[in-house]
């Protein structure tokens, strides 16, 4: 984390990257001013240094990494994204390309879309609509995989709570007024 806040900090004193963190991971948010044009997925062009700094520090650790994408509340319907589901969800897969051609290995990340559901300030300002566009690296404490590398492991037969869990029928609702 010391290297990431060294490497970002004009970012972090310009309040256009915060970096927290946990015992179980450190997030990168970068907010979205830097990085896209308005319902564009396409990064801008001065994005491309502060990503390639992060990619760089990014490839000398073997963490699994998230990409997630917001949007504010700002409906948007063009042939391209029909809601903010599909632009929050270009956005971070974008980032992952961008990433991925900067060094860091595609099998460590996921990109995430949320849309304009995890706002994390008021929609109903300007103030807070921006704070809600952005994009987190969310980089995991743990570098466990819930893939199986080896072929083999893919068709192996699960264990028996993991059938018993999948053979499980849903259960249904009661109906109301009706006593068990």
């Amino acid at each position: 984390m010391a290297k990431l806040q060294a490497a970002l900090a004009d970012l972090i004193r310009t309040d256009l990257v915060n970096i927290r963190s946990s015992e179980f991971w450190v997030e990168v948010e970068i907010k979205n001013s830097i990085l896209f044009a308005s319902g564009s997925a396409l990064a801008n062009p001065e994005a491309l240094a502060p990503l390639n700094t992060i990619a760089e520090i990014l490839r000398e650790i073997p963490n699994r990494i998230q990409v997630e994408g917001f949007t504010d509340n700002r409906p948007i319907k063009t042939p391209v994204y029909p809601s903010n589901w599909e632009l929050s969800a270009a956005r971070a897969a974008n980032i992952v390309n961008i990433l991925m051609g900067n060094g860091v290995r595609p099998e460590r990340m996921s990109a995430i879309g949320y849309g304009e559901y995890q706002p994390i300030a008021d929609n109903g300002t300007e103030h807070g609509r921006m704070q809600n566009r952005r994009v987190v690296l969310v980089i995991m404490g743990n570098t466990d995989s819930r893939y199986p590398a080896n072929v083999r492991e893919v068709n192996a037969t699960p264990p028996a709570s993991a059938t018993a869990l999948a053979e499980t029928p849903p259960t249904s609702a009661k109906a109301p007024g009706k006593k068990p």
